[in-house]
């Protein structure tokens, strides 16, 4: 099965790019969830991709977003698998960063903060994923040492047209930045979505309307072709 990713757009410009990179599989769901790939796995698989391609150097000017399951948190080593491998490689610790659901978050909020701390204090990343779609809770994202509130796709899709999801996702945004965490935005696939979104300093897009998840040779082919428009 091939390894996808998905670039993300930054809110510096409607031209500006970040190379940050999902790994999906066929049916645009997380590697992982069908092929059995714990994190340290996934990371290992792409950093062969970047070797068997030649753009090794690359790996380092991105970040790499991996789901991290609730099971796979709270097994006991995690944290020395992953240490083991980003070490063997000379990868930095804030070039990794991990995705957790409101629902791992939820299940067992202390011994999932306890981790992350421990994980944080490699300076690896966080982010929450689907935010708004599970018993959100106000409460938890002060506690959470998390750099990144990602707003569901359900939210964006009429964003535009629906009032209610407009004023949802204008109250995300700030009380995010509020908070001094980066808001991004799943699913944004027209221009007038990005348009709203940008006018509301949302920080970071995700959708089609940027580029669909792309196999390793595509990925060659997007750098490539938006480095010439001095995209990054």
């Amino acid at each position: 099965m091939p390894l996808y990713r998905q670039p993300v757009a930054v809110c510096n410009d409607n031209t500006e790019q970040e190379q940050g990179r999902l790994f999906k599989c066929h049916k645009c769901t997380w590697i992982k969830i069908y092929t059995g790939f714990s994190c340290h796995q996934a990371i290992l698989a792409v950093i062969a991709v970047y070797q068997y391609s030649g753009h090794w150097p690359d790996f380092f000017s991105t970040w790499q977003r991996l789901n991290l399951s609730p099971k796979e948190l709270n097994q006991n080593g995690f944290e020395e698998k992953v240490l083991k491998v980003i070490r063997k490689y000379d990868i930095p610790p804030d070039r990794i960063e991990f995705e957790i659901t409101e629902r791992l978050v939820i299940s067992n909020l202390e011994n999932t903060i306890e981790k992350m701390l421990k994980m944080k204090q490699h300076v690896f990343r966080f982010s929450v994923d689907d935010f708004g779609t599970g018993y959100s809770s106000l409460a938890y994202l002060k506690e959470l040492p998390i750099n990144r509130l990602k707003i569901d796709r359900s939210f964006i899709c009429d964003v535009t047209e629906d009032r209610n999801d407009a004023t949802i996702v204008e109250t995300i945004i700030s009380m995010s930045h509020h908070l001094g965490l980066e808001v991004v935005a799943e699913g944004v696939e027209t221009q007038e979505q990005h348009f709203f979104l940008s006018q509301h300093a949302c920080d970071i897009f995700q959708g089609y309307y940027f580029s669909e998840a792309l196999i390793a040779s595509e990925i060659t082919m997007f750098d490539l072709q938006h480095n010439k428009e001095n995209l990054q």
